[in-house]
């Protein structure tokens, strides 16, 4: 008599555990899908007047598909490749920044668009380089074609995903 009472108890708790289990998955789907239809958190004005530590520069070679961004915070090292969000919102320039200018770098400048919450558009105009040991070179200006991304945000990192 004891086994089977044992027995329904687990056969009357199964039911339960598996809509516990259900719920609990459709509130994480949930949850994702929000998360990624607002890049995970990130609003346009994340991006205005900030600075970023970037993988590589960001619109300099079109077939980049993807960048990968780090918060810059003061006090962190000076140097790399780099993308700063003008105040005004519209402008940005990506550059390598080096301790010393016995080097010549690029430098990137555009502007760019980020009125949807998760959208990023940029749109090149001007490639340079910069240095003491460059060429005194003129700059490329590059067509107004834009590039759309999502932009994914997790903690500090910032991804932008090129849509089109």
């Amino acid at each position: 008599m004891e086994l089977r009472c044992i027995v329904k108890e687990i056969e009357l708790a199964k039911p339960l555990n598996m809509r516990a289990a259900l719920f609990c998955m459709m509130i994480f789907w949930q949850t994702t899908v929000a998360l990624a239809q607002n890049g995970g958190g990130i609003s346009a004005n994340e991006l205005v007047g900030t600075k970023w530590y970037i993988d590589n520069l960001l619109g300099l070679d079109t077939a980049l598909s993807t960048y990968v961004l780090r918060r810059y915070q003061t006090g962190m090292s000076e140097f790399g490749n780099f993308v700063s969000f003008s105040e005004n919102g519209t402008g940005y320039e990506s550059s390598y920044q080096v301790s010393c200018g016995n080097d010549c770098w690029t430098v990137v400048n555009g502007q760019y668009d980020a009125s949807a919450s998760y959208l990023l558009r940029i749109a090149v105009y001007k490639v340079r380089q910069e240095g003491a040991h460059c060429w005194k070179s003129m700059p490329e200006m590059r067509s107004p074609n834009s590039t759309l991304f999502e932009m994914t945000f997790r903690s500090d990192t910032l991804l932008l995903t090129k849509v089109n």
